[in-house]
């Protein structure tokens, strides 16, 4: 029975293996060498994954302008190019959708909208609020924001001289 066991996980070890590798093989992006397992790909310190995701990029993605890296056992796709960019832009939101923990995620936190919305609630909500995002109209608004944005800029900076600390959520209304 042991003996029975050990060879089913050994097959299921190596099938596993295979199906991994065939995936990796059939990219059409550079993937970063050197992922260990849980870590991932190694980074350093923490204060050097921007600069650790920069290298990465200037290594593996100026060609494809695309790469894959592991992070703590997590895949992330990193994009390097607005082409690749406008492409996924072009897709979504129905043939290319955020996963479904980050939008029970920010479904949880009452973020549940336009911006967050997928497939056919994309497009019922886009329909009302489409029109106001439309270019003239942001156009029409976009000095009214640029004057309250440099006010708003002006009173943190005043805030921060004074007491170091900025409270934003109680500033953002008042």
């Amino acid at each position: 029975l042991v003996a029975v066991i050990l060879i089913i996980i050994t097959f299921l070890f190596i099938s596993l293996k295979k199906k991994r590798t065939s995936q990796r093989a059939s990219r059409k992006w550079p993937i970063v060498p050197g992922a260990k397992p849980i870590i991932g790909n190694p980074i350093g310190q923490s204060s050097n994954f921007t600069a650790k995701v920069h290298e990465w990029a200037d290594k593996y993605g100026n060609e494809k302008g695309i790469f894959e890296c592991t992070i703590f056992s997590q895949r992330f796709y990193i994009i390097c190019s607005e082409e690749k960019i406008e492409l996924i832009e072009s897709k979504r939101p129905f043939e290319i959708v955020r996963s479904k923990n980050l939008a029970r995620a920010v479904n949880s936190i009452g973020g549940n909208g336009l911006f967050s919305a997928e497939g056919n609630n994309w497009r019922k909500d886009r329909r009302m609020v489409g029109p106001a995002l439309n270019k003239k109209n942001v156009v029409d608004y976009l000095s009214t924001m640029k004057v309250v944005t440099k006010r708003l800029i002006k009173k943190w900076s005043k805030m921060t001289k004074e007491d170091g600390v900025i409270a934003i959520s109680s500033t953002i209304l008042a």
